[in-house]
Order: C-alpha cells, then sequence, then structure tokens
C-alpha cells in the first residue's frame, strides 16, 4: 500500500488511541487519525475518520480493500457500495483489542462544509437527503432539527474538527453545536439535535432497549410455540434508515431452503447486530452465507437450521408524525400549500396514491385519521 517511514511517535499516538476509545474518554464525535498522520502511515489521505459510536458488523457483502501491520496494528479497510463510508478496523496486536471507524471521502466532507455555511443565508432547505445522511455520520446521531444563531464577536472557539475550520461542542449524547466566523466580527452557530444512535450494551433484562425485548420475546416463542413471525410493535429508531426511506417491519423464520437472499441496508444490519447477541444467548449458533443476489442468515440448534429475514417497507420521512400531539390537542391541520407538497412528494414516490391511502399511512405515524378538509388536511392523534 506504502513504503512508511517509521517514526516512534506513531505507536505512542496510536496506543493513546486505542485506550481512549476502550476507556470511553474519546469526546464524540471524534476525528481521531488527522491527515498528517494518515499520510504518513498510508502514504495517503483515506478521508475523514470518524470513531464509530456503536459496535459494527463486517457483513460478507463488505469487500475487504486493504489490510495491513503497521507498528504492531493492523489496519484493514472494507467498501459496501451500500454504505456512504468505508470501514477501517485497527486492531492492536499485542491485546487484540479491536476498534472501529467510519471513513468518509474528503471531498464530500469539504462540499458539506460549503453547504453548512449556506445555511445561514439559504435555510436548511439546501441540504440534500445525501448530505443530511452524511452531516449524521459525521456527529454521530441522525440531525433531525438544524436552528441558525448570529453572533458579534471576536472570540476565539475551543477545539475543532481537524477536516475543516468548524468549530464544534457537544451539548449532549444528541445535540452538537456548529460554529465558524462569517467576518472579523459576525459568527455563526448551527445547532443540531436529533436522536443518538442505539449503543447496546449488557445491563441485564430490565435496561435493554424495547426492541431487543422484542427479539428476545420472539426467540422464545420461536422454540416454546413454533413462531415463525413477528411485527415489531413500534417503529423503533433502529428499524428506520431515512437515507433509503426503509423501515425494517418484522422478523421472519424460514426453512433453510427457502432462505431469502437480500443485500442488507443500514437498519437490517442494526436489527442483525442485535440478533446476533439475542441467538448467542438463547444457545443458538448462527452464520451468514452469501451469494450473487447478496447475504442471508442462518440459525441451528440442535442440528435445526434455519433461515432468517427481515423483511422491509416504504418510510416516509417527510410524512407528519403524531408523537408530539396531546389529549388537549390532539389534531394537526395543514393548510392548502402544505398539504398539497406532502402529496406531491407522496406521488413522487408512487403516482397512484391519493388523499384516500392517508388514514392507512397514517396509522404508521401515529395518526388515527387523515381526512380532507377543503383545500386543506387534518390529522387526528390515535392517543
Amino acid at each position: 500500500m506504502r513504503n512508511i517511514i517509521s517514526k516512534p511517535g506513531h505507536v505512542k499516538i496510536l496506543k493513546e488511541l486505542m485506550d481512549r476509545c476502550y476507556n470511553r474518554t474519546w469526546p464524540l464525535p471524534s476525528l481521531t487519525i488527522e491527515s498528517s498522520l494518515q499520510r504518513e502511515l498510508f502514504g495517503y489521505v483515506m478521508g475523514c475518520c470518524v470513531l464509530t459510536e456503536y459496535n459494527q458488523i463486517i457483513a460478507p457483502v463488505d469487500v475487504c480493500t486493504s489490510d495491513e501491520e503497521i507498528e504492531g496494528y493492523q489496519f484493514t479497510a472494507y467498501t459496501n457500495c451500500g454504505l456512504n463510508y468505508r470501514k477501517l478496523v485497527v486492531r492492536e496486536k499485542s491485546s487484540n483489542r479491536e476498534i472501529m471507524f467510519k471513513v468518509f471521502p474528503s471531498g464530500e466532507v469539504s462540499n458539506l462544509w460549503f453547504q453548512l455555511e449556506k445555511v445561514p443565508f439559504h435555510g436548511v432547505d439546501i441540504l440534500t437527503k445525501p448530505e443530511l445522511a452524511l452531516l449524521s455520520g459525521l456527529i454521530g446521531f441522525e440531525a433531525k432539527t438544524i436552528k441558525v444563531e448570529q453572533e458579534l464577536t471576536r472570540n476565539d472557539f475551543g477545539s475543532r474538527w481537524h477536516e475543516s475550520f468548524f468549530h464544534y461542542e457537544m451539548l449532549s449524547d444528541k445535540a452538537i453545536k456548529l460554529t465558524y466566523r462569517s467576518t472579523d466580527d459576525i459568527v455563526y452557530h448551527i445547532l443540531i439535535s436529533g436522536e443518538p444512535h442505539l449503543i447496546i450494551e449488557e445491563k441485564g433484562e430490565n435496561q435493554v432497549s424495547g426492541l431487543r425485548d422484542e427479539l428476545v420475546q420472539f426467540i422464545r416463542d420461536v422454540e416454546e410455540k413454533s413462531k415463525s413471525d413477528h411485527i415489531f410493535s413500534q417503529r423503533y429508531p433502529e428499524l428506520i434508515d431515512e437515507t433509503t426511506d426503509s423501515v425494517v417491519d418484522g422478523i421472519r423464520i424460514f426453512p433453510s431452503g427457502l432462505a431469502i437472499y437480500r443485500l442488507p441496508s443500514v437498519n437490517q444490519l442494526k436489527v442483525m447486530e442485535m440478533l446476533k447477541d439475542v441467538l448467542a444467548e438463547a444457545g443458538w449458533e448462527y452464520r451468514f452465507d452469501c451469494n450473487f443476489e447478496g447475504m442471508a442468515l442462518f440459525v441451528t440448534k440442535k442440528n435445526y437450521t434455519l433461515s432468517i429475514d427481515l423483511p422491509k417497507s416504504q418510510y416516509y420521512s417527510f410524512f407528519p408524525k403524531a408523537y408530539d400531539r396531546t389529549e388537549k390537542e390532539p389534531a394537526l391541520l395543514l393548510d392548502a400549500a402544505e398539504s398539497n407538497t406532502l402529496m406531491m412528494r407522496l406521488r413522487m414516490v408512487d403516482k397512484k396514491l391519493n388523499t384516500g391511502h392517508l388514514t392507512t399511512i397514517g396509522k404508521d405515524y401515529g395518526w388515527k385519521s387523515v381526512e380532507p378538509y377543503g383545500s386543506q388536511l387534518l390529522f387526528v392523534a390515535d392517543l
């Protein structure tokens, strides 16, 4: 891959990186392999490296593009045509400790910063869906709301991302403030908040996520009641992938000879990662198999092998949601312009959709009914 000029500082930097990641003392988001160090280690800049906030899996469809030992550390890079980033696994050979990074193309990150500079003047709508997906990957949680504040100041602002001139401050695990100076006197703060990615930790049955509880119960029902399918009771954040407008609906089990092979999406991979732990705890063995159509998950217990499928359906990220409705204010009324925009976006996905389909669609987003009200649309929450 390159001829490295070994420097004593490299080992110290890599060891500190590994220690801080394992001790969770490195603040997220964190661009933890700077361009200068990448160039010295690999001979070129791989991209914008962000420490992953949750344990990702190396799927059979991930293609290994490089695998090299550097000063006692194994660097293995993978690419996947279904993801907007590469995976970089760093393993300390002496301890076998392993951490993973998302590696985003530096050019795309630079373009995103350029677009973010325009947000104070042109609004959030100038950010495309791929750009929002890239932003969410960089900050470590899904960007739901973006607001801009202006400040007159000459102050300098602490730490910053190495790949840009944006200073950042983590306000919480699901809120970040990006700051950049427009002129000598004007500073813009871009406040981003949203839902953090799920961190799966073993903390006992009472503290695991609701989705994991459903998976545990389903595997138990498979063993005790020969259950073959399950629809998730709610749309957990882990099930939704707004970059592809899809949601994992549930889980199905087939005989091994009827396995469904597919290229997994990000949300399917999240569920698979959680399901692996559940299966292992229940005494099931699992393996992935792949062919030209994609990959399939097989599980085995007592010489009986089954295949598991995670069906998806359309998810309309732009559809109004009823989660903030209350008994005092159960309804939402869209004006004529908002109603026309909603129907136009729905028809861009499926030309056959009309207002008669809205109540059916709305049930997935917490609405009891969605009806035309003149030229407007009236949403009533299912409380």
